[in-house]
């Protein structure tokens, strides 16, 4: 989780300056500052819901695998034997 908290924030400076040249011709035509922020958060927002979905949608899939090998081949920590030198 915090992995992904510091790849958006560090998104966020990235897109502002890939996108600099669009955003000074945006304002040079007279766009207010407002409209040209909201535009930048609404692109970085959309990244972070679809990074969300596909992260959750992931862990849900990963943990009902997980759990089907659990219910094929029940094992316990007791049996789990560590080869000693």
């Amino acid at each position: 989780m915090r992995f992904a908290i510091i790849l958006w924030i560090e998104e966020l400076p990235y897109n502002v300056a890939r996108r600099t040249s669009e955003i000074g011709i945006r304002m040079a035509l007279g766009a207010h500052r407002g409209r040209v922020v909201r535009m930048i958060l609404n692109q970085v927002l959309v990244l972070a819901v679809v990074g969300l979905a596909i992260g959750v949608s992931t862990a849900l899939g990963t943990s009902k695998l997980v759990a089907s090998f659990r219910e094929r081949y029940p094992i316990s920590v007791l049996q789990v034997r560590i080869p000693t030198m």
